[in-house]
């Protein structure tokens, strides 16, 4: 069993590895993304009213499409941080 855990834990090292060395790329990704889900958002906006709205079970709501994007990109990075540190 220990070896096991061992064998997990390192191969979620290495996982992490390739993800903090793309740590840029992915937080890139995320503007790119919200670009590409604009009108689409703007959209699910229209009909539903959730911007600004508390939504269960988010712990955190924002009045802006790119807050909510700005949000995910700080929580990615502040997450990856994290765990280059303790991991």
């Amino acid at each position: 069993c220990e070896f096991a855990l061992t064998n997990f834990a390192n191969k979620v090292k290495d996982h992490f590895t390739y993800f903090r060395a793309n740590k840029a790329y992915i937080i890139e990704t995320k503007d790119k993304t919200a670009a590409y889900l604009d009108k689409s958002q703007y959209e699910n906006n229209k009909v539903w009213k959730t911007l600004g709205v508390y939504v269960w079970p988010n712990h955190v709501w924002f009045d802006t499409y790119q807050e909510e994007v700005d949000h995910l990109k700080n929580w990615l990075s502040t997450k990856m941080d994290w765990l280059g540190v303790n991991l």
